[in-house]
């Protein structure tokens, strides 16, 4: 049986005072997505079995030479938890999608629904998770209750920080990629400021020890 999800991790410029949820402290601190909203899905993560995990994009209102350095600067976010994960991320194309503000899922005319993770540039007004400094926001968006399988996620990050952070703050986005993906695979917030999965934007461009303990430990391995 396969559950849509409803929840969403951000990512803000400004300070939170959101509290970790920590797994374990094997080399730093991590935390599972689901930790402290759904106990029965704790821990769970993609698995290694899936040949291959693709992605696609809607870049929204960029011109043609920025969709292409933004999803050059995805690729290499994806292929930093493929890495540390041994999941297998494929680029498999644009796609014009719809955004649902009420469970903030992506949805297109061809695109796969299992084993696949839409990517989406939205305008701020088009979603209600775009308030205050909350510049981005990711989740697994299927989940098969029987297995704890993540199977589809979700990504999106407001255009307008794309637009005014690619040529003077990349780092931003860099980290901003990172991070939301972070969600995507399965992880939550931590209160150990040296790893991208921090609440907030430090510009980090590769992930921490945290962060690869936390991947490794919540992604399932082929049996």
């Amino acid at each position: 049986m396969l559950l849509a999800l409803v929840l969403a991790g951000s990512f803000t410029i400004q300070a939170s005072f959101a509290q970790a949820n920590p797994m374990n402290n094997r080399q730093s601190e991590y935390a599972s997505f689901f930790k402290g909203k759904q106990e029965n899905l704790l821990d769970s993560g993609w698995s290694t079995c899936a040949p291959r995990i693709t992605w696609s994009i809607d870049t929204g209102s960029l011109k043609p030479k920025a969709a292409e350095v933004e999803i050059n600067r995805l690729k290499s976010a994806f292929e930093q938890w493929a890495q540390a994960t041994g999941l297998d991320f494929e680029y498999s194309g644009r796609h014009s999608m719809t955004y649902n503000p009420t469970n903030h899922h992506l949805s297109a005319l061809g695109m796969p629904t299992t084993q696949h993770i839409a990517v989406a540039m939205l305008p701020a007004s088009v979603s209600p998770m775009f308030t205050g400094k909350v510049v981005g926001f990711g989740m697994p968006s299927l989940v098969m209750d029987s297995s704890n399988e993540i199977v589809g996620g979700v990504l999106a990050i407001k255009e307008e920080t794309v637009i005014e952070s690619a040529k003077g703050d990349p780092k931003l986005l860099d980290s901003l990629y990172l991070h939301e993906l972070g969600h995507v695979i399965g992880l939550g917030h931590v209160a150990d400021a040296s790893q991208i999965m921090f609440p907030t934007i430090n510009r980090k461009t590769v992930l921490g020890e945290g962060d690869k303990a936390g991947a490794i430990a919540i992604t399932q391995s082929c049996k």
